[in-house]
C-alpha cells in the first residue's frame, strides 16, 4: 500500500519502524509487543463480537 502521508500507513510499517536500525540500540521489544497486541484488537473484536455477520460476509456471494 502506498501513501502519501505518514499518518494514514499501515501498522506493519508503523511496527516495522519500532525496529532501530543502528547497531548500537538494543529493540524494545515490550513496546513492540504492545503496539503488535493494540494492531489486533479490532480484527479480534470483530471476530468475537459480530461472528453473525464476519461468517455471512465470508460465505456470501455476490449476486
Amino acid at each position: 500500500m502506498i501513501t502519501n502521508s505518514e499518518a494514514k500507513r499501515v501498522v506493519v510499517i508503523g511496527l516495522q519502524d519500532l525496529i532501530p536500525r543502528t547497531g548500537t540500540h538494543v529493540p524494545e521489544w515490550n513496546v513492540m509487543m504492545a503496539a503488535a497486541m493494540m494492531a489486533l484488537l479490532p480484527p479480534v473484536a470483530v471476530i468475537l463480537l459480530m461472528p453473525r455477520w464476519f461468517v455471512k460476509g465470508l460465505i456470501e456471494r455476490e449476486k
